[in-house]
């Protein structure tokens, strides 16, 4: 090894330690808005549940989603967008909570129902968020539903990409129904579904956390 490249390894371990980011040293081209291209062998250099920030601009984070051979799949959910420009001062991080990184990200879900026949007058989501850490994941939803005569037993929620249908953890409370439900929401088919019997007005909150 030469000195030159043992002294810019020292400077990247050093800079690693310092904030948490390693340069990417390796090209990225936009491929989607969720997607980025890189060199081969992207699977033994980045994995799920990492952190990247890169430049287009501005500076912008995203979670890595999914890895391919030359290919990451990322989310920035609704507050960061990949556009199709050239990419600049890219990093990566295994870190927890690298400098700057959001501890959460945003997300716009689509709202459907099933059960009864009737959806209600609107459900407006005041929070919907998410947190990665390495494997695991937790979503945070809060919505509030005028029901107008809705009765719909249960409300879906999209979430903004693909998770794991094994182990996970969750809470609900919704307060539309006069026996006030609670504890009981789970994941399918890429949705977060609560059960929500509508009496009334009021408001659903969950929290579900899964595998990745």
């Amino acid at each position: 090894m030469s000195p030159t490249t043992l002294t810019q390894q020292l400077s990247h371990a050093n800079e690693t330690l310092r904030d948490g980011w390693t340069p990417a040293n390796a090209t990225w081209t936009y491929a989607s808005a969720s997607t980025i291209t890189v060199p081969s062998g992207a699977a033994s250099k980045y994995a799920k549940g990492d952190k990247i920030k890169l430049t287009q601009t501005t500076v912008k984070y995203f979670y890595v989603v999914g890895v391919a051979d030359t290919v990451l799949t990322i989310t920035g959910g609704s507050d960061y967008t990949l556009v199709n420009a050239t990419i600049s001062l890219n990093y990566y991080s295994h870190a927890s909570s690298p400098i700057g990184f959001p501890g959460w990200m945003n997300w716009t879900p689509a709202i459907t129902y099933s059960g009864g026949t009737t959806d209600p007058t609107s459900n407006t989501v005041n929070t919907a968020k998410f947190h990665i850490n390495s494997t695991h994941i937790e979503f945070l939803i809060k919505s509030t539903v005028v029901e107008g005569g809705g009765d719909r037993t249960f409300t879906l929620y999209a979430v903004p990409f693909t998770i794991s249908s094994g182990a996970h953890r969750q809470t609900m409370y919704a307060s539309m129904s006069t026996s006030r439900t609670g504890g009981n929401c789970y994941e399918s088919g890429g949705q977060i579904i609560a059960n929500t019997t509508m009496d009334n007005d009021g408001e659903i909150q969950l929290k579900y956390s899964s595998q990745f």
